[in-house]
């Protein structure tokens, strides 16, 4: 009788190991057995990027940032890594640009391949242009500073 209930309660573990690697896979675009391949991207701030946020082509999903890390290069000191679908490879040429765009104010970030128009496509650990966005910080602290000097003249 022992034997048994062992037999059921290895065999219950294995099933549900199978069954959550099977969700994960279903529920992830990017997951286990997808093939991907890397690309990077220079800036000189992430603006609160985070490693898993999304990467877009023209809105759509394609892959996840892989990681952030400081670079050697002095003008644009961050490398972001981007981890790419392998079916979305033909679509990012060499003349696409990558921003880092914000989906909320509540800092949700994602990096935005915008399309290029080049016949040529970016190989597997190719560097993308990339381009600096505004900070959102920097633009509420210009408006606070442009709604004080309005105040300050309308008090007048």
């Amino acid at each position: 009788m022992k034997n048994r209930l062992e037999t059921r309660v290895g065999l219950f573990f294995v099933l549900a190991a199978l069954a959550a690697v099977l969700m994960l896979e279903v529920s992830d675009n990017f997951g286990f057995f997808k093939k991907t391949y890397v690309l990077y991207a220079d800036y000189n701030n992430v603006n609160e990027l985070k490693e898993g946020d999304p990467v877009k082509l023209a809105g759509v999903q394609i892959g996840r940032v892989e990681s952030i890390a400081l670079g050697a290069g002095k003008s644009r000191p961050v490398r972001v890594t981007l981890r790419i679908g392998v079916a979305h490879q033909n679509r990012i040429k060499s003349d696409s640009v990558a921003t880092i765009k914000f989906t909320g104010l509540m800092g949700q970030n994602f990096v935005s391949i915008h399309p290029g128009f080049d016949k040529v496509v970016m190989d597997a650990g190719s560097v993308l242009k990339s381009q600096e966005m505004a900070d959102l910080n920097t633009m509420l602290t210009t408006m606070n500073e442009v709604a004080k000097g309005i105040e300050a003249v309308t008090d007048r």
